[in-house]
């Protein structure tokens, strides 16, 4: 088996299958939500994201990835219209990734988010770079991103890392984006995965995958404090991905 090819096929898989649950509100097999964001653009965004998600886990050593991302997202758009559609789920990937990445031998869902944050703090002063530009970019290809009172900014050149971009002195910086969100976006990414490790123990396996995702879905409506419809079927693409991977789960 080719280890890089397997996690690439895994992560077009769990992008292209994210819409299909019946979430209201959200893109699904039954309706799209605004015409820039069709069925088909997740799927062939998703399938674009391989050969990237490939070169990420066949690079040799630890130093900079998030060059690789900023491809990903760019790449995205080959071959489809509309606008934004998985950028933000491949931001939330991407730790999860490198823990795969870098510590092969895990197979508990935990552990393997546990080793984020540490992650995160050893990414270098380029990846802090193209992180904010990446950013950037898929600010203006949001179509709710009419009003510029938040989202593109200044490059801050100085950052360290990629957790120096959004955490500092023991708590999320005050002043990154300005959007409502980012303070749960930065705590999921630099905290450990909290929310996303609460829906995979709440996903039943055993239930074929639209039925399983749905519930989910609504679990972290109800539980999940302050994350919006958009964001936790993000999470949701992350958690059918560990899934494939720690499980070998297959799609019923």
């Amino acid at each position: 088996m080719d280890r890089a090819k397997d996690i690439a096929r895994m992560a077009q898989i769990a992008l292209a299958i994210e819409p299909i649950p019946d979430k209201e509100g959200l893109t699904t097999r039954y309706v799209d939500c605004v015409d820039t964001l069709k069925l088909e653009y997740f799927i062939i965004g998703g399938i674009n994201s391989g050969i990237h998600v490939q070169e990420l886990m066949e690079r040799e050593g630890k130093g900079t990835t998030y060059d690789i991302l900023y491809k990903c997202i760019i790449d995205n758009h080959l071959n489809r219209g509309g606008m934004r559609v998985n950028g933000p789920i491949l931001q939330f990937m991407w730790p999860v990734l490198l823990a795969i990445k870098y510590f092969p031998e895990i197979d508990c869902p935990d552990t393997l988010l546990d080793k984020t944050p540490a992650i995160m703090k050893e990414t270098t002063k380029e990846d802090a770079l193209q992180y904010q530009i990446l950013h950037n970019v898929g600010y203006e290809q949001w179509e709710g991103h009419k009003d510029k009172a938040y989202g593109q900014k200044l490059l801050q050149l100085h950052r360290e890392s990629v957790y120096d971009v959004g955490y500092k002195d023991g708590k999320i910086r005050e002043d990154i984006y300005g959007h409502p969100l980012e303070k749960l976006v930065w705590a999921e990414m630099l905290e450990g995965f909290r929310a996303t490790g609460a829906m995979y123990y709440e996903w039943d396996q055993t239930k074929p995958y639209s039925v399983g995702m749905l519930d989910v879905y609504f679990w972290a409506l109800d539980n999940l404090k302050g994350w919006p419809r958009g964001g936790i079927a993000d999470l949701m693409a992350v958690v059918t991905f560990l899934g494939l991977y720690l499980e070998d789960y297959k799609v019923s």
